[in-house]
């Protein structure tokens, strides 16, 4: 079962490279799998999450991908707002920083449909690029954001420690 698992998502992810300015183009190499879990809530699948990196250790000091895909209908402005809720929960107090952050998810973030894949790429002091089934739709250049949002899943304090470990290899 679980090589039936990791294949289809390799099928998934090769579809992703697949489509014009993918993530294939990136000059990243992040490739190695180091983990991947899925996120249910209550009794409801959300998304399939994994993580990929150049090595086979976890850091955000090397860059990374990490890869959802939904299992369930979402709008932008709910991805946005639980991305909000999250980084308040990890401790970012910064009103100001708050609301910046929060425009420019509104304007990146797209309504997803069952069986669509967001995927983003951070690159250590140059930021943070968004995909949306493989194609392109925005990017956020501050280095802060990108370790406060990828830290929603990755940062030890995370609301889903559990969803980490699985990400980072651990179980």
């Amino acid at each position: 079962m679980n090589f039936i698992k990791r294949m289809l998502t390799l099928l998934a992810l090769m579809a992703t490279f697949s489509t014009n300015q993918t993530i294939a183009s990136e000059p990243l190499r992040h490739k190695e799998l180091i983990g991947e879990s899925m996120y249910s809530y209550l009794f409801w699948d959300v998304y399939h999450i994994s993580l990929y990196s150049g090595s086979k250790e976890f850091s955000f000091n090397n860059p990374f991908t990490l890869n959802l895909t939904y299992q369930r209908e979402f709008k932008g402005t709910d991805i946005t707002k639980q991305s909000i809720t999250e980084m308040k929960g990890l401790g970012l107090k910064n009103e100001n920083q708050l609301q910046k952050w929060r425009q420019e998810m509104l304007n990146l973030f797209p309504d997803i449909s069952e069986g669509d894949t967001l995927t983003g790429i951070f690159a250590p002091q140059k930021g943070s690029k968004f995909y949306k089934n493989g194609n392109f739709i925005g990017e956020v250049k501050d280095h802060e954001f990108g370790l406060w949002f990828f830290g929603i899943w990755l940062n030890p304090n995370t609301s889903e420690p559990d969803l980490r470990s699985k990400l980072l290899g651990v179980k």
